[in-house]
C-alpha cells in the first residue's frame, strides 16, 4: 500500500489579520474520560475489580505556531477571538469557530534567525473539508 505521508510545505493559517511567516503548525486536543465504575464492574478470577470509563466532552485543544519573528507584525494576543482555518497543501481545510491567542514568545538568539511561538486556544467543533 502506498503511503499517505506528505510534507507540510504550502500549508497556511488564516486568522483575522495575522499573517506571520509560519514555519510549523502543531495541534493537540483531548477528550475527558469519565469514571463510571460501579459495584458490579468487571473483575478477574482473583476478585480484582477494574474501573470502567466512558468518553466525555471533547476539548478542541490548542494550536501552536512557530514563525519567523517580524517586529512590525501585530502581537497575536491583541487580535481577540476569531475563526481559524488551516489550509493544507492538497487544499483540505480544518476550521474552528473561534481561536484566541493565549501565549506569544519571541526568541532572539545571537547568530540565528529570530523566531516566535504563538499558542491559540481553540473553541467549538472542528470542521474538516476534504480537497
Amino acid at each position: 500500500m502506498a503511503t499517505v505521508a506528505r510534507i507540510g510545505y504550502g500549508s497556511s493559517l488564516a486568522f483575522s489579520t495575522f499573517a506571520g511567516e509560519i514555519t510549523s503548525i502543531g495541534i493537540s486536543s483531548e477528550r475527558d474520560q469519565l469514571d463510571v465504575t460501579h459495584m458490579d464492574s468487571p473483575s478477574d478470577s482473583g476478585g480484582n475489580g477494574f474501573r470502567e470509563f466512558i468518553g466525555g466532552l471533547r476539548d478542541p485543544g490548542e494550536l501552536t505556531t512557530e514563525l519567523n519573528f517580524d517586529a512590525t507584525e501585530t502581537d497575536p494576543q491583541e487580535l481577540g477571538s476569531d475563526s481559524l482555518t488551516i489550509t493544507f497543501p492538497d487544499g483540505s481545510t480544518w476550521t474552528w469557530d473561534s481561536a484566541e491567542c493565549t501565549g506569544y514568545e519571541v526568541d532572539d538568539p545571537v547568530g540565528e534567525e529570530m523566531s516566535a511561538t504563538a499558542t491559540w486556544k481553540l473553541s467549538g467543533a472542528l470542521v474538516q473539508v476534504a480537497a
